[in-house]
């Protein structure tokens, strides 16, 4: 059995989610199951995906949600859940159709936990990019407090036995955008400490045309046309 279990969530970003899959499958330290979980994107994504089946590290699901239902949920985090209940992977780490893994990421952060047996949970510094460049990062060299406003979930590594004290990602509409803020939160509150591993390990694309933004701006029509957001 594998020892990390990482979840990407995917919807309708045939190049992006490309490139978040291959940044996985390039690990240095290759003791992982990459559990794609694509929320019935359109045809040109599932093709693109299937591809990746061949490898005996990527577990491919498809949900079967129709576009008129996508708001009544929050959906990432019902894919989660349903990863998060499918895995025995003793570490677990998320990933976003827009994100991706830099090549050390899994060995730092496995080694990391190895290395430190009462922590629970530790997180790598992220980098944004915009247009292909960096402009900013996210996370410290120093453990984080207050993670709700400074960290974002493929960000970190966790021990799965803390979903027991935990339990899962909240499925409902409330704070949509910001689910694991919400789980961020009740760790914090349960005195779950988040650990630097000191090293930059993900990145992420900085981009205005996201899923919070449609809401935001009343463009919910886009999200239940099921419309390409790449």
């Amino acid at each position: 059995m594998a020892r990390v279990q990482v979840i990407l969530t995917s919807y309708n970003r045939p190049r992006m989610v490309q490139d978040s899959i291959n940044s996985v499958l390039k690990q240095t330290w290759q003791d992982f199951m990459l559990y794609v979980m694509d929320d019935n994107s359109i045809e040109e994504v599932k093709d693109i995906l299937r591809r990746y089946t061949q490898d005996s590290r990527v577990k491919l699901f498809f949900s079967d949600v129709k576009n008129e239902d996508r708001l009544k949920t929050c959906r990432y985090a019902i894919q989660i859940n349903k990863a998060l209940k499918m895995g025995t992977e003793e570490f677990i780490t998320f990933l976003c159709d827009d994100a991706g893994m830099y090549p050390n990421k899994l060995y730092d952060m496995v080694y990391w936990m190895d290395h430190h047996e009462n922590a629970s949970i530790c997180y790598g510094i992220q980098n944004l990019i915009q247009n292909g460049r960096i402009i900013a990062c996210r996370g410290s060299l120093l453990d984080v407090k207050n993670a709700v406003c400074k960290l974002d979930h493929n960000q970190i590594l966790f021990r799965r036995k803390i979903l027991e004290t935990v339990g899962y990602f909240d499925e409902s509409t409330s704070h949509i955008g910001d689910k694991d803020a919400v789980l961020f939160a009740e760790l914090e509150r349960r005195g779950i400490l988040f650990h630097s591993v000191g090293k930059i390990t993900d990145w992420l694309v900085f981009h205005e045309r996201n899923f919070q933004k449609m809401l935001q701006t009343g463009r919910e029509n886009e999200i239940l046309k099921g419309c390409l957001m790449e």
